[in-house]
């Protein structure tokens, strides 16, 4: 051994092996043979090049040359039809091991004429078989649009893409007993023949066959997403808040991820955009920019405690949206409130409600106020667009620190893709064989893996096959599995 090194004679030639050089050399006297191995030490590499980069193709090519990694899009289609995410999402692992790594897409303004199209049909009463597969079809091929647009940001990976799944609204009808139908608003075929893709679609209706409502159906994925499994100690209880046509909201609990049983996941419900469009559309008159009402509102508005009592009295009454604009449109037309104070006023409503529920929790998950170092909720996620986020940051930092508030997660996962996110999920948890659904949300009388196949080409087919076939999905319980 010299200065740290160990050598060992073997020859005239030499193999470089990685750190490692082994020679051999020969004696010309002798002709003695003698073995040379030596150590090399080589500098270490610079942390730099690990570091999260902002190039979505170069922070996908740096991780995929991994195998374990899968490629997947997830398309959302919201309530109204005003507006569609597509996102390309990269995971790791499978089932409750799952883990995602990144998620880049963006957010699509659907045409007028969908919307309005889609408007007419769901008051149409029997639903036109033609004017309801044209207006799929019609659908379909924007779908496409956009999933080919997200398919470039795979850049050469484009291949390693599994699968798209698409999640929608679909058109619920009544059955003869009064029970609810389910009926999809997406062309997987037309899909699959057009991008290559097999299509996973069709969630709520394995849900309702169980006796459930169709829905929600986000609280699996977004446990997955955004719970602290930290495998040594678990203990940050978190909330997710989707601004979407509803605010939904979730308590999500701690979990190392290993469960037997389903997390204890609960859900908040409170006004959204429809209402706040609603109260807009309501107030045109006095209304001119739609844009910047929300915006203007939060600066010059003031909240009326009296509007907020008169819409609390409308909860559960019939058409309880109705009563809630005659309110405010009465409380303009008299005077005594003007639109920005509506607007206000409709911002604190809806935050309240959600952080009245989050209080309420249960599950270890109650926040009692107001200081958060009493509380065990460490993080709140809001997701939604900025003209709605804005004012709902603004009242939400009166009850939580503002370090505590995040619009946006380190794997990219912000208002414009997280609805595709969870759509993504949805699939991935279909093809690893996963029940998604989860029975007190849903009042579904059991779990139920979601969503159908459609085969897309061939080798897409394939290669789907085999990561379904590699995948074990873990043991059930005897009573789970009949």
């Amino acid at each position: 051994m010299d200065g740290g090194r160990q050598t060992l004679d073997v020859g005239q030639w030499a193999i470089k092996l990685d750190a490692v050089t082994l020679a051999f050399l020969e004696n010309p006297r002798s002709g003695e043979r003698s073995y040379k191995f030596q150590m090399l030490h080589l500098p270490l590499i610079s942390s730099d090049l690990w570091k999260a980069i902002d190039d979505p193709a170069a922070r996908i090519d740096r991780v995929l040359t991994d195998r374990s990694y899968r490629l997947s899009i997830g398309l959302d289609v919201d309530q109204d039809l005003r507006t569609m995410q597509c996102t390309l999402v990269m995971t790791s692992g499978h089932g409750k091991y799952l883990r995602v790594r990144h998620a880049v897409g963006s957010q699509i303004e659907l045409p007028k004429l969908i919307t309005e199209s889609w408007g007419q049909l769901k008051q149409t009463d029997p639903l036109p078989l033609l004017k309801y597969r044209q207006f799929i079809a019609d659908l379909a091929d924007l779908q496409i649009q956009a999933i080919e647009q997200v398919k470039r940001k795979a850049g050469k990976y484009v291949d390693r893409i599994l699968f798209v799944s698409v999640s929608e609204p679909g058109v619920w009808l009544n059955d003869f007993d009064g029970s609810k139908i389910y009926s999809g608003l997406t062309d997987s075929q037309r899909i699959a023949d057009a991008t290559g893709l097999t299509v996973v679609d069709d969630y709520p209706a394995n849900d309702v066959s169980a006796g459930g409502r169709g829905g929600p159906l986000s609280a699996l994925p977004l446990w997955l997403t955004f719970s602290d499994r930290n495998a040594k100690v678990a203990d940050e209880h978190r909330v997710v808040l989707l601004l979407n046509e509803m605010c939904e909201g979730y308590l999500v609990p701690a979990s190392e991820g290993v469960d037997a049983e389903l997390p204890r996941i609960r859900t908040i419900r409170s006004p959204g955009k429809r209402f706040f469009r609603g109260l807009i559309e309501a107030l045109r008159d006095h209304c001119r920019d739609d844009q910047e009402a929300l915006k203007q509102s939060s600066s010059t508005g003031k909240v009326s405690e009296s509007l907020k009592r008169n819409w609390a009295e409308c909860e559960g009454c019939e058409d309880d949206q109705s009563q809630r604009f005659k309110s405010a449109v009465d409380a303009v037309d008299s005077k005594k409130l003007s639109v920005a104070d509506v607007l206000k006023t409709a911002i604190d409503f809806a935050v309240g409600a959600c952080l009245e529920q989050v209080r309420r929790g249960g599950n270890g998950l109650a926040y009692y106020g107001p200081q958060p170092a009493s509380s065990n909720i460490r993080h709140v996620y809001v997701f939604g667009d900025a003209e709605i986020t804005g004012p709902f940051l603004d009242y939400i930092n009166q009850s939580f620190p503002q370090e505590t508030i995040f619009t946006q997660t380190p794997e990219a996962i912000d208002g414009h893709n997280v609805r595709g996110l969870v759509a993504a999920l949805l699939g991935i948890l279909h093809v690893d064989q996963m029940q998604a659904n989860v029975p007190w949300i849903t009042g579904a009388d059991q779990q139920r893996i979601l969503g159908k196949l459609t085969p897309g080409s061939p080798s897409n087919w394939r290669q789907l096959v085999r990561d379904m076939s590699d995948f074990r999905p873990p043991a059930m319980k005897l009573r789970d599995a009949i």
